[in-house]
């Protein structure tokens, strides 16, 4: 029989912060013993009919660490998971040995760069967060008043990794490393 293959964001698609919850909402991630992210009663329904007829692959720029805070709905817990914007796989919670063979090699290439374009970032005054997530690409978390859209085409003129701003977080990734990893499987 053929499943359905469903791949699906996890942060403000299925998961929203507190501070987007609403009372009837269940939490399903803490962070040092605290509510950090939730879903709502009609996700968890639609996710667990989803679950029994097609195969679900959470694809987050989240990190290992991130992505293993989540405690998912009975039924709902998924058997692969792509990790770290598309850098890595998860099967039954283990690193993919294939994957990393595979999306390592594009990670691998460009280490350099981002061990070059971390220490320059570490040391600025803009951003008070910096660093490599999974050895895969770095992200910053600008200070007050430091506009990341503005500061990301600062540091696009310097690097050949694909830097992207959102809200104000600032990531760094190897071009060939998409959530969408199908670009460079073909």
């Amino acid at each position: 029989m053929n499943r359905i293959l469903i791949a699906c964001d996890l942060d403000n698609t299925l998961i929203h912060s507190l501070k987007y919850s609403q009372d009837s909402d269940i939490c399903i991630e803490w962070i040092q013993k605290k509510p950090q992210g939730f879903m709502s009663i009609e996700t968890i329904r639609l996710l667990k009919e989803l679950t029994s007829v097609a195969v679900f692959v959470p694809v987050t720029t989240r990190s290992i660490e991130q992505y293993s805070r989540i405690i998912w709905p009975d039924e709902c817990k998924p058997k692969c998971a792509i990790t770290s914007n598309g850098g890595i796989m998860l099967l039954n919670d283990n690193r993919s040995p294939e994957w990393d063979k595979t999306v390592g090699i594009y990670v691998v290439s460009y280490y350099d760069e981002i061990k070059r374009m971390y220490h320059i970032l570490s040391q600025k005054s803009e951003f008070i967060r910096c660093r490599i997530v999974d050895n895969t690409y770095i992200f910053v978390y600008c200070n007050e008043g430091i506009d990341a859209k503005e500061c990301s085409q600062e540091y696009m003129k310097i690097t050949n990794l694909n830097v992207l701003a959102s809200g104000k977080k600032i990531y760094f990734f190897p071009p060939q490393i998409k959530k969408r990893y199908g670009d460079i499987a073909n």
